[in-house]
């Protein structure tokens, strides 16, 4: 295991919050939602999901900063050291940029400040992923399914994620039925200013 790396002991969650496709056809509404709760429940005891979806590319942003707001003609984004960021977004010449994560842009509201952005062109053409709102005392969390790899996180979209020298991770799944390297699109990727993953919250399934 990676120096400085941290790891929690597993504990099997039955708090179903997320929509699981019945196992059984139902004639009431009633028998849909009770199959349903029944799988997830299973799957995050038992669950053998399926591995994420194996990245063919690897994209690495060369610019990462705070969002900060809209440019004055409202076709880019400002970021907190005043670089412009052109996403290709309505107004804009350039092609739309491909998201990588599975936050877009966010912007700041109120007291929240704004997310972070990462941005890149490679022979691919233009990129980008984004964290979501930070709200007090939380980190700036990116979300997307892939793998933890040995001095980076790798997402299936091909986004490309160096690890801080103190990473640390919190595993809550049981390594019995699941890859521990595997990430899933509701884990919890936490990023410094400079992009790099500072903790990885690996969360129940069916949590």
């Amino acid at each position: 295991m990676r120096p400085g790396l941290r790891e929690v002991k597993p504990r099997c969650a039955l708090r179903p919050t997320r929509y699981a496709p019945s196992m059984h056809r139902r004639s009431t509404m009633g028998h849909l939602i009770t199959s349903s709760v029944i799988a997830v429940a299973i799957a995050g005891c038992f669950g053998n999901p399926h591995p994420p979806s194996v990245p063919t590319q690897t994209r690495v942003p060369t610019v990462v900063g705070r969002l900060v707001g809209r440019t004055p003609d409202r076709v880019g984004y400002l970021l907190e050291d005043g670089t412009r960021v052109d996403l290709g977004l309505s107004g804009s010449d350039l092609a739309e940029a491909e998201r990588l994560s599975a936050s877009s842009a966010v912007l700041p509201d109120g007291d929240r400040p704004g997310g972070l952005l990462l941005f890149g062109e490679d022979a691919d053409g233009r990129f980008y992923a984004a964290t979501s709102g930070r709200e007090e005392g939380a980190c700036d969390r990116l979300q997307g399914e892939g793998y933890l790899e040995t001095d980076r996180v790798h997402l299936s979209s091909g986004l490309s994620l160096q690890l801080a020298a103190e990473m640390s991770r919190i595993n809550d799944r049981d390594p019995t039925y699941n890859d521990p390297t595997w990430l899933f699109g509701f884990d919890f990727i936490c990023l410094d200013e400079d992009g790099r993953v500072t903790s990885i919250h690996q969360l129940p399934l069916g949590a």
